[in-house]
């Protein structure tokens, strides 16, 4: 009736490997049933494209299409819409960047990416770190600024700003 934590593991192991089995099966079996139909109505499945009509993926190597003073003006640009609480909108505009372009704000920020050709996740990543420290350090800027300014009005009341 109760079993251990061990048992209970066990069995779940077991049924998780009994569903892939089963998978394994079914994937089987609709690939023979799409041969077969695929040989007797060939037109229900068109060819694909061939591949000198592939566009070109931009890849990591190929040069950027922004300047550095861009890239920290786009960065810049990011970090006030977080600000305003647009993280979604960073979010896009960072994805539909191109992949050149994103490695190189990536670089121009001082992301650590570790090797020589990262993803595009990684480099979102880093460039959505970087925005989000740049958020928290603008943040405590400004509370240290407020804590500043409270501790000379205490010391010195004359230069308390006027009250109307």
């Amino acid at each position: 009736m109760f079993r251990t934590p061990e048992e209970e593991t066990r069995e779940l192991a077991k049924e998780i490997r009994e569903l892939k089995d089963i998978l394994r099966e079914i994937s089987r079996k609709l690939g023979q049933i799409e041969g077969r139909v695929k040989r007797v109505f060939p037109t229900a499945f068109p060819s694909l494209p061939s591949q000198g009509v592939r566009t070109s993926v931009p890849k990591i190597n190929n040069p950027p299409t922004i300047s550095s003073q861009e890239a920290l003006n786009i960065y810049d640009e990011l970090v006030k819409m977080a600000k305003e609480g647009r993280k979604d909108e960073v979010q896009r505009r960072l994805e539909t960047m191109g992949l050149p372009d994103l490695a190189f704000l990536s670089r121009e920020l001082g992301v650590p990416v570790g090797k020589n050709k990262p993803s595009r996740k990684v480099l979102l990543n880093g460039v959505l770190g970087r925005i989000s420290e740049s958020m928290m350090l603008s943040t405590s800027n400004l509370r240290e600024r407020i804590n500043n300014q409270q501790d000379i009005e205490k010391t010195n009341p004359d230069i308390s700003p006027e009250k109307p």
